[in-house]
């Protein structure tokens, strides 16, 4: 178990097996039907934030989604600007005990800009960032789609 700054604020880069890792891949594979593309794996101790930054170079070829899941044992809070440039908050809390689950999924490239940020007030905040292509992007949401109807 290895972990080394992540060079976007103070998050550290987890290197290395590690239990909440072992446990997002299993809900990738399982529940999302996404089995490759592993972009990163962040741990966010307390008081610890991403800068602002939009991902913009790091998409390759056939591959221009983002999928993070991301596991939270306190309280965080996620931000990001929509199209009209707002600020818009998400609160990740976890209950006592009980950690909070979420999954986002955004389109990353020079032209789509997606600018985020991470602040975690308390607890821990384990990413895992996935790079997907347009086609397993497109089955997410088709799926998500069907199943919130």
């Amino acid at each position: 178990r290895r972990a080394c700054p992540a060079g976007v604020g103070t998050a550290w880069r987890l290197r290395g097996h590690f239990s909440y890792e072992a446990q997002a891949r299993k809900v990738a594979q399982r529940r999302l039907n996404v089995t490759d593309g592993r972009r990163n794996a962040l741990l966010y101790p307390p008081g610890a934030h991403a800068a602002w930054h939009a991902n913009t170079f790091d998409s390759t070829p056939g591959n221009n989604w983002r999928l993070y899941l991301a596991i939270t044992t306190g309280n965080a809070t996620f931000l990001f600007s929509d199209e009209n440039g707002t600020t818009v908050r998400l609160r990740e809390s976890a209950r006592p005990g009980t950690p909070s689950f979420a999954a986002r999924l955004f389109r990353v490239g020079r032209c789509d800009r997606r600018w985020h940020s991470i602040v975690v007030d308390s607890g821990l905040r384990f990413s895992f960032g996935y790079m997907l292509s347009d086609k397993t992007a497109a089955g997410l949401i088709a799926r998500a789609v069907r199943t919130y109807k």
